[in-house]
């Protein structure tokens, strides 16, 4: 395995399609190589945004260039880059599902009360992976905030001084995050 960030000395003038097209039609690790060159730091602080956990997101980037040997041969990809984001981003959500973070012991009469409010209908309640998926679904900060907030029973203060977030980006990543929610659960669930 490479190094997890090279000296960029193989530096090539080819586009990153053309790249591929060489890959596809030699099969030389080399072309791989170079895109990892050009895009394993980018897509290391990608991954640092979400995880917040440096080996995590090293494992991360790992994993996706690892996929690329044969995802290249398998796919028809058009625009690499944005391709490649969310191919990451893809497997953020999967590395944050994965780990549960906080999710097994999630209130789910809770979390309906926080994404449906004012429902006067008796309706079946969101199972837990729903929960987790809806969770997941947000963005990182509003995540963070919606679990310290409702799970841990954090004051907007206590969020604060936990996540460096100024207390009113706290209010409105909660805010956010609750008006988010709920478009996750109509969407998801008819409600």
């Amino acid at each position: 395995m490479w190094k997890f960030f090279t000296n960029n000395s193989r530096r090539s003038e080819q586009s990153d399609e053309e790249l591929i097209a060489s890959y596809k039609k030699t099969g030389n690790k080399d072309f791989i190589a170079e895109l990892y060159d050009r895009y394993a730091q980018h897509l290391f602080g990608f991954c640092m945004k979400y995880l917040k956990d440096e080996e995590l997101a090293k494992d991360v980037v790992a994993e996706v260039f690892y996929k690329l040997f044969d995802d290249l041969i398998r796919f028809d990809i058009k625009k690499f880059r944005a391709w490649f984001l969310r191919v990451t981003y893809n497997a953020c959500m999967d590395k944050l599902i994965e780990l549960k973070k906080s999710y097994s012991f999630v209130d789910v009469n809770l979390i309906e009360n926080i994404a449906i409010e004012n429902e006067s209908e008796e309706n079946d309640l969101p199972n837990d992976f729903s929960v987790e998926m809806g969770l997941a679904s947000l963005k990182v900060e509003q995540r963070i905030c919606i679990e310290q907030f409702y799970f841990k029973r954090k004051t907007y203060q206590e969020i604060s001084l936990d996540t460096d977030y100024p207390i009113n980006k706290v209010k409105s990543y909660i805010q956010n995050g609750k008006r988010n929610l709920e478009s996750y659960f109509r969407e998801n669930h008819g409600k």
